[in-house]
């Protein structure tokens, strides 16, 4: 790899959007890597460029914001002409000097698609450029005014507009404009001199669109997505490889059709799979060939976890190929109500999912076409707590009809359980889909407002609650996942020095434990005590160890057993009393220690000071204790 891009026939581009708000590369453009992949395989030379990541240029998020939103009413960052971003993304063109500029474009990016289009033909009018991606394929005639022609650009600022999968059409149209020596024709043929099928091709007042392509039938006819070109880093110093930002794509498309989400426009017709065993060579291949660490990795499917045979064998191959992986994935509630998909997941190495919740009102979902229920939800919310597994769910707020009573409902929903990572959000229509239709039609929204009002601050589609309220009732939902977010980060996310120390700690009371049997009543935050449990089951501890919650109010029954109240634990006989807490708690469990059994011996494990084993008390999840066992 040279340390400047080489000069290349084509660059995809995915474009600057959420940089402007503080907001970093989350995921990796896997779409532009499958293009590049089927382009270079054609002959073209293909370099792909992540223009949403400067280091030197990331917007702070503004201080009025508070965590996690993005942006007030009157800031549109495509108006900012002075910012440094698109000057920099330019020159990298310049760099790589491509006959064909394409841009994978969403609802949030198009105002930025649009500057860097018209700058670009004002410069160099011979260049093609081409636009791809979630809007022109949901909305193209938001493209309307780059068709017609620009006196400065001596010609429309964007010539192409593709839809639906772009490998087949960005590909023909590679060819005819070589072929054509790059000049742009309208329409551009394909090789029997037919109109390329899946495009929109400028002229006149406005774009005309060919016919549509039909989504391919087999993805495994596909080459492996190409990731040797991609660049973060603008300056030409470097090729930027963040572990964050690699990903396997397994399926295209969702069994289901939410009515506010996006998939269906990008990805219609059926669900279609990728072979399993080619996906795990795939990751094998990621590992072994790149000089970056493939060990951490994102699954990128909207609904990976559909059929769960086709889980069981990924993680069954992802676990053979002996490298430790770690990944997150999406999931759907509906998907995770079994205790083997679970498992499975957690032996695998899966460390995290992002899962649609959405509301806490039936109602609500209902009218999203979620297809899920509120008792889906709390099943779930309880499965992953007995198995400590570290999981967001993301929350919508100002839907269409949806009043006080259904987001006091949602509130209530994430009080009452476990969640322990919120992510909240405001309504955003997005282009294409049902909701967005039904919101235009009624002239409640435009295009205007789609540019601008991506997960706005101010931002509220139901007409049934005062704004004033619903902004208090927002904030209230940002405090609860701020709350929440803090403790997951602290629980989940140890250094190695603190894993060293959990795992040293873990040992020593199992060693512990295997000497002393008897009946012992185990007390200290539920966290805890289910480490308790899950360390004596999986490390077969012959000990009757009996876990009381101290401030429960009922039973809680998990997979290891039952945390009983103290009112059933009373008046026992005990070998002693077995305290696991944090040593800043130790006082407070022992109080209640004696409170509940007057007399008893008391063992402190982590805190110190009873004869237990000692040290910080960071424990293992439940997750890392099934992940050793099956391994």
């Amino acid at each position: 790899m040279t340390c400047a891009p080489d000069p290349a026939d084509i660059l995809l581009i995915n474009p600057p959007s959420g940089l402007f708000y503080g907001l970093g590369p989350n995921f990796a453009p896997i779409g532009l890597f499958s293009l590049a992949a089927v382009l270079r395989e054609g002959g073209f030379s293909v370099t792909v460029l992540n223009a949403n990541y400067f280091p030197d240029y990331q917007t702070a998020v503004p201080a009025w914001a508070g965590s996690g939103w993005r942006r007030p009413d009157e800031y549109y960052y495509a108006d900012d002409g002075d910012n440094p971003v698109w000057e920099r993304v330019l020159a990298f063109i310049d760099r790589v000097d491509p006959k064909l500029v394409g841009f994978s474009c969403h609802d949030l990016a198009v105002g930025g698609v649009k500057r860097l289009a018209r700058i670009l033909k004002e410069r160099s009018p011979a260049r093609v450029v081409a636009v791809g991606g979630p809007t022109p394929a949901g909305a193209p005639d938001i493209f309307q005014d780059c068709a017609s022609l620009s006196p400065k650009a001596a010609g429309p600022t964007v010539d192409y507009l593709l839809t639906g999968e772009g490998e087949v059409t960005l590909l023909e149209l590679a060819r005819s404009l070589s072929a054509n020596g790059w000049r742009p024709q309208y329409p551009p043929p394909d090789e029997s001199g037919k109109p390329i099928a899946g495009l929109h091709w400028a002229g006149g007042e406005g774009f005309t669109f060919t016919s549509l392509r039909p989504p391919l039938a087999d993805l495994d006819v596909l080459p492996d997505p190409e990731r040797e070109y991609y660049w973060l880093d603008y300056d030409a110093g470097r090729v930027v490889k963040d572990a964050q930002l690699n990903g396997l794509a397994t399926s295209r498309g969702c069994v289901k059709a939410c009515r506010f989400c996006g998939a269906r426009t990008i990805w219609p017709g059926p669900v279609r799979y990728r072979d399993i065993g080619r996906v795990l060579r795939e990751a094998a291949d990621l590992r072994a060939r790149h000089g970056y660490d493939f060990q951490h990795f994102s699954i990128f499917d909207d609904d990976f976890l559909a059929r769960p045979q086709r889980v069981f064998d990924f993680c069954r191959g992802l676990a053979e190929l002996g490298d430790d992986y770690i990944f997150r994935c999406y999931g759907r509630v509906n998907n995770l109500q079994d205790e083997a998909v679970i498992e499975a997941l957690l032996g695998a190495g899966c460390q995290e999912i992002w899962v649609g919740v959405e509301s806490g009102s039936q109602r609500v979902l209902r009218s999203l076409g979620k297809g899920i229920t509120v008792p889906q939800i709390r099943k779930l919310d309880r499965l992953f707590h007995n198995y400590d597994f570290p999981w967001l769910a993301f929350i919508i707020l100002g839907t269409p009809q949806e009043d006080e009573s259904d987001i006091l409902a949602t509130l209530n929903l994430l009080r009452e359980g476990h969640f322990p990572a919120i992510q909240p959000f405001t309504f955003q229509p997005y282009t294409g889909t049902d909701l967005f239709r039904e919101l235009r039609e009624a002239g409640r929204i435009d295009y205007d407002d789609i540019i601008r009002g991506h997960q706005n601050l101010h931002q509220c589609f139901s007409q049934l609650v005062e704004r004033p309220r619903f902004f208090e009732l927002l904030e209230e939902l940002n405090r609860l996942a701020e709350s929440r977010r803090a403790a997951w980060f602290r629980d989940f996310y140890l250094t190695p020095e603190e894993t060293e120390a959990a795992l040293d700690l873990e040992n020593r009371t199992a060693a512990w434990l295997m000497e002393r049997p008897g009946r012992w009543l185990a007390l200290g935050p539920e966290r805890q005590l289910r480490w308790l449990a899950a360390l004596r089951h999986y490390r077969g501890i012959a000990v009757d160890l009996t876990p009381v919650d101290v401030d429960a109010g009922a039973a809680n029954t998990t997979r290891f057993g039952r945390i009983e109240t103290p009112a059933e634990a009373r008046g026992r006989d005990w070998a002693g009393l077995l305290v696991a807490a944090p040593a800043d708690q130790a006082e407070l469990w022992l109080s209640r220690a004696r409170e509940l059994a007057p007399g008893a011996p008391v063992t402190f494990i982590g805190a110190g000071g009873g004869g237990g084993p000692e040290g910080p008390l960071y424990w293992r999840r439940v997750a890392e204790l099934c992940r050793r066992r099956r391994g």
